[in-house]
């Protein structure tokens, strides 16, 4: 559960992964959130996370141009921090972004939990896309955002 500010739009919503995004007419920005989950695995670090963001962001974030799907941008690894939430252990990730076969690209910022008790792991992610123009304060804004979820777990 997290409160989204006004103008966010929910663009896809499955049974796993749920996408809203903020893009004002009048601007060239566009703040996304996705929030997705997947089975866990019995490794939890860097390799895992990422290659799971890449397969699900294929298969749920279409570019412009046929064939082309949102992945992470590996030319320039991306920051990978410990943390806890809600008693669960977590890895933050600042990163950046790329449209695979497109040219598009920006700064994500996400965070992975693993809930042991249901054997998934869940995902709160913000992403920017803003050509041209500074981002430090819009991904503060998203990473704050985003860091503002709870989570119901059933047992």
């Amino acid at each position: 559960n997290f409160t989204l500010p006004k103008g966010y739009k929910l663009v896809l919503d499955t049974n796993q992964f749920v996408w809203f995004e903020y893009s004002p007419p009048d601007k060239e920005i566009i703040k996304g959130v996705f929030v997705y989950e997947y089975p866990t695995s019995p490794l939890f670090n860097s390799n895992t996370i990422l290659s799971s963001r890449d397969s699900v962001l294929q298969l749920f974030v279409s570019g412009p141009l046929p064939g082309s799907f949102m992945t992470t941008e590996h030319l320039y690894p991306p920051h990978i921090s410990t943390y806890a939430h809600d008693n669960l252990q977590g890895l933050k990730v600042k990163g950046l972004w790329k449209m695979q076969n497109a040219f598009m690209g920006g700064s994500f910022v996400s965070f992975f939990l693993k809930d042991t008790i249901n054997d998934r792991v869940l995902v709160v992610e913000g992403f920017l896309f803003n050509p041209g123009k500074a981002k430090r304060n819009s991904l503060q804004e998203l990473e704050w955002l985003i860091s503002e979820f709870k989570i119901q777990t059933s047992s």
